[in-house]
């Protein structure tokens, strides 16, 4: 089973890392949002050592008898070194 990490305990960390739990959930809303519009305006992110997000638009298809409609996505592309990273520790 995999563990979870949600917003509660990222702020939780940034709390125990020395930040006021106020200062903790006030960063990492400011980090979300500023990510958030920064994909509705259609920009690129790009975390050096983590990874990148982009919006890829999806034409009109059919789905059987369905029709899904035209579309973006996001699109997260992890770094080779978090690529990396990963693997080996699954490995190990």
């Amino acid at each position: 089973m995999q563990n979870t990490l949600d917003k509660r305990k990222i702020a939780r960390r940034l709390y125990k890392s020395g930040m006021t739990l106020l200062e903790a959930e006030s960063s990492l809303n400011f980090l979300l949002d500023l990510l958030s519009n920064s994909l509705i305006k259609g920009e690129k992110i790009v975390l050096s050592g983590f990874g990148t997000f982009h919006l890829e638009n999806r034409r009109q298809k059919m789905l059987g008898m369905k029709i899904v409609p035209e579309h973006c996505k996001i699109v997260f592309k992890p770094s080779r070194v978090l690529k990396s990273a990963v693997n080996a520790r699954r490995k190990g």
